[in-house]
Formats: structure tokens, sequence, C-alpha cells
């Protein structure tokens, strides 16, 4: 399965959770330089391209603080630093 495949994936599995709009570029480069490391590539492309934390089997937290709580942390900078 292609990255493009799984994404599209993850997306056709949360289509009934109300989560929040994708992260933007630069809210992925702070988390990135926050944590002092880029996050795997199929991460951020979750980030950038279905939403901003919440996707997955598990609870994923959010780049920024949107609002939404999907885990014990407000966002992924408090989740990791």
């Amino acid at each position: 399965m292609t990255d493009d495949e799984l994404i599209e994936a993850v997306r056709a599995a949360v289509l009934d959770r109300a989560l929040p709009p994708p992260a933007s570029p630069a809210d992925v480069a702070c988390g990135e330089a926050s944590m002092g490391m880029a996050f795997p590539p199929l991460l951020r492309r979750l980030y950038l391209e279905v939403a901003d934390g919440g996707f997955g089997s598990w609870p994923v937290p959010s780049v920024t603080d949107n609002g939404e709580w999907f885990s014990d942390e407000p966002d992924i900078m408090e989740a990791h630093c």
C-alpha cells in the first residue's frame, strides 16, 4: 500500500469523527522544531492532509492547541517536550 492509499484509508476511517481541520505547514514545522526532530513523513502528511490530531485507533495529540483533546496532553509539544 502506498502512502497515498494509506492517507485515503485513514480519511475513510475517520469520516464519522468530529476532527479538527488539518494542521498548517507552519504549525507542523513549529512542532518539529520544538521536538528537535522531523516527524516521520507519513505522520507529517496525516497532520497536514487529514486532521490536526484525533485520527488513528488510539488518541493522537494535536500539533497545536486547537481546543480538541485527543490525549492527556493539549498538543504534541506538551506530549513530547
